[in-house]
């Protein structure tokens, strides 16, 4: 069982030892709360966010020649995450033993 305890305190004391927890509160709250993440990227951020972190300028020959999924906005280039991500996944190659079995079934 809690035991709680009054005692006399100056008000301005209370007030510091309130905000000092306030602020403590608000401070874990905010370190606990991550940054929602781009839904498009830019090239740079693409480039950051391909495992291969390729050059600028293939990045732009993809773009070139529409080997990657991709959104202009003037002259800027965008990328959907998520259409990267399913790109990412398409162009999975199969590994030898895939192949095998997926001969086998046939």
């Amino acid at each position: 069982m809690e035991q709680a305890f009054l005692f006399q305190m100056p008000i301005t004391e209370f007030k510091d030892i309130l905000n000092s927890a306030i602020e403590e509160t608000v401070n874990r709250t905010l370190a606990a709360v991550k940054p929602p993440e781009p839904e498009y990227l830019t090239i740079d951020q693409l480039r950051d966010y391909l495992p291969q972190k390729p050059a600028k300028q293939t990045v732009y020959q993809w773009v070139h020649f529409k080997q990657i999924p991709y959104h202009k906005r003037g002259k800027t280039v965008l990328f959907k995450k998520s259409e990267i991500d399913q790109w990412i996944s398409e162009t999975r190659r199969t590994t030898l033993e895939e192949a095998q079995r997926r001969a086998a079934n046939v």
